[in-house]
């Protein structure tokens, strides 16, 4: 064990790794910051306001939490509608590549 690398971390602070945060209760959450820029652009795609090439990054994210914290992903379809939450994972992707492309 490198004792450089090895940092002690108690329940009272927030414990962050690899992007992901640990709860208090030994679960992993993507954590509140990600959450409200999710929740934000998902508001975004819905009143029109998301580009093609932010579609895709929201799309991303998305997936990410499909996989990281599933409940999130509930919680949001109940809030915005199935059919909403559909729709963006449907998207059509837009690579960089194809964005710069059209600039």
């Amino acid at each position: 064990i490198n004792e450089e690398k090895t940092v002690f971390s108690s329940k009272k602070n927030r414990r962050i790794v690899t992007g992901l945060v640990l709860t208090s209760d030994n679960k992993i959450s993507i954590g509140r910051n990600k959450k409200r820029f999710i929740k934000s652009l998902v508001y975004r795609y819905i009143n029109g306001d998301l580009d093609d090439y932010e579609l895709s990054y929201l799309r991303g994210y998305l997936a990410y939490v499909k996989s990281v914290e599933p409940k999130f992903l509930n919680r949001l379809v109940e809030k915005y509608s199935k059919n909403t939450i559909l729709k963006i994972q449907k998207a059509k992707i837009v690579n960089r590549k194809e964005r710069h492309a059209t600039l």
